[in-house]
């Protein structure tokens, strides 16, 4: 994870690699110093599925580091992972920017890919994406998809936008993701290879 900002969730996934005992759930815990945890979803993983560990920054006027440790237990055996957390003391002030372009995929994907169960009744949450040099990030969460939106800005006709989609509890990183070569020029959206992992 690049960056986070004070007060903005910020979610950690977690995986079960041993299939030794499919049968029997491993349970997640988590603390951390600079930050608070929000939420443990699911609590108990199976190989197969994937879980999200997510904190909340602490208030913070300079730039810092949060820690978090995530720890698994399943038949008395207890292992932990630490990880960090940069934390920046900046304003998110991309949403405004970001709406559009979410707002113009969304509808696309109703339109165009109903298989994914996404409807104009999803109820979506938005969520910070630190920016990549000149490609900005956003993201926007339901109940079973993480949808990140990237859009270059440049003119035309480099003004490329991308979605990316991860299914929240079976992927570790986006599956699907379609793109738009030139916003401006309106050309059609298409397939493209997803990235290999999640932009946060």
């Amino acid at each position: 994870m690049r960056t986070a900002i004070p007060g903005e969730r910020a979610c950690f996934l977690v995986t079960v690699t041993d299939p030794a005992s499919p049968a029997s759930p491993v349970t997640i815990a988590a603390s951390a110093t600079g930050a608070t945890i929000q939420g443990i979803e699911p609590a108990e993983l199976v190989p197969g599925t994937v879980g999200e560990v997510c904190v909340v920054p602490d208030a913070t006027s300079v730039e810092a580091t949060a820690q978090v440790t995530i720890t698994a237990t399943r038949d008395g055996v207890t292992m932990s992972v630490e990880r960090s957390l940069p934390v920046f003391p900046m304003a998110d002030e991309r949403l405004a920017d970001a709406r559009p372009y979410f707002d113009r995929w969304a509808a696309w994907l109703i339109a165009e890919h109903p298989e994914l169960g996404i409807t104009a009744q999803t109820e979506w949450t938005p969520e910070f994406v630190s920016t990549l040099l000149v490609v900005s990030h956003y993201a926007w969460w339901s109940d079973e998809w993480e949808v990140t939106v990237a859009w270059h800005n440049m003119v035309a006709p480099h003004d490329w936008t991308e979605i990316h989609l991860r299914h929240r509890w079976t992927d570790v990183a986006p599956s699907l993701a379609f793109r738009i070569d030139s916003v401006s020029g309106g050309t059609e959206p298409h397939s493209v290879a997803p990235p290999e992992v999640v932009v946060r």
